[in-house]
C-alpha cells in the first residue's frame, strides 16, 4: 500500500508501510519536534496527517471492512465430561478391533445399566429378559410399543405362552405397564417404566443372637 502524508511543509511518500513502522515514524517526529520547542501545532497537524492518510491507503488497498474474527466453537461441558469420562479399570484396556469402534445410533434403544448394579437382572427369568430386551429395541421415545405376542416369538425362542408368563413377570417387578386392547384381548399396549427404587439391604445387627449367648454361657461353665 502506499501512502501519501503531506502538510504544508513537506510531503512524505511511504511505500509499503505496515502499521508498526509507521508507529515509529509518528514517535520519531514527535521526538524531533520536542526538541525544536514545536511540539504543539506541528505534532497535532502531524497526527491529523498521518491519520487521514493511513485512511486513504486502507481503503485504497481494499480493506474498507475488517476482517471477519474467526469463531472458536467449544463443545458443550456435558459432551466434555463424557468424553472424558473412562472406565475405571486397574490397568487401561486395549482396543481389539478398531475399525468396529461402536457408535450410538440414531435409535430410541437402550437399556439402563441399574438393571445389572441393582440386582433386578438376577431376579428376572431367561423369558422376561428376552421379552424385555425386544420391548426395548421395539419401543419409541417414551418407551411404546404394541407388538402382539404371536409376531414377538418369531424374534425370540420363545412360544406365546411363555411370552406371557413373561409379561405377568415384568409387571410384577414394575419394569412395564401393560393395557390389553379390549377386556378379553391376548394384545394391547406397552410402556417401559423407569425403574423402581429398589429398598436398601437391613443393616447387619451388632448384637449377637440368643444361639450365641446359650453357647457362651455353655463355655462358661
Amino acid at each position: 500500500m502506499d501512502l501519501l502524508l503531506e502538510d504544508e511543509h513537506s510531503s512524505v511518500e511511504c511505500s509499503s508501510l505496515t502499521i508498526l513502522p509507521l508507529v515509529v515514524l509518528l514517535s520519531t517526529w514527535r521526538k524531533k519536534t520536542r526538541e525544536y520547542g514545536r511540539a504543539g501545532d506541528t505534532d497535532s497537524a502531524f497526527l491529523l496527517v498521518f491519520l487521514a492518510a493511513f485512511g486513504r491507503g486502507v481503503r485504497r488497498a481494499g480493506f474498507e471492512r475488517p476482517l471477519p474474527l474467526r469463531r472458536t466453537v467449544r463443545r458443550p461441558a456435558s459432551r466434555r465430561l463424557i468424553e472424558e469420562k473412562h472406565m475405571p479399570t486397574s490397568r487401561p484396556l486395549p482396543l481389539l478391533k478398531p475399525d468396529r469402534l461402536r457408535l450410538l445410533p440414531r435409535s430410541f434403544a437402550w437399556l439402563d445399566h441399574r438393571l445389572r448394579s441393582s440386582g433386578l437382572l438376577a431376579r428376572m427369568a431367561p423369558e422376561e429378559w428376552g421379552l424385555y430386551c425386544f420391548l426395548a429395541l421395539a419401543a419409541d421415545a417414551k418407551g411404546r410399543s404394541c407388538w402382539r405376542l404371536e409376531r414377538v416369538q418369531r424374534e425370540v425362542p420363545f412360544q406365546v405362552p411363555t411370552l406371557r408368563r413373561a409379561r405377568d413377570g415384568l409387571l410384577k417387578l414394575d419394569l412395564i405397564a401393560y393395557r390389553p386392547w379390549h377386556a378379553h384381548a391376548a394384545d394391547g399396549a406397552y410402556q417401559l417404566l423407569s425403574l423402581p427404587s429398589l429398598p436398601s439391604p437391613a443393616p447387619k445387627s451388632s448384637g449377637s443372637s440368643i444361639a450365641d449367648i446359650l453357647a457362651r454361657l455353655d463355655l462358661k461353665r
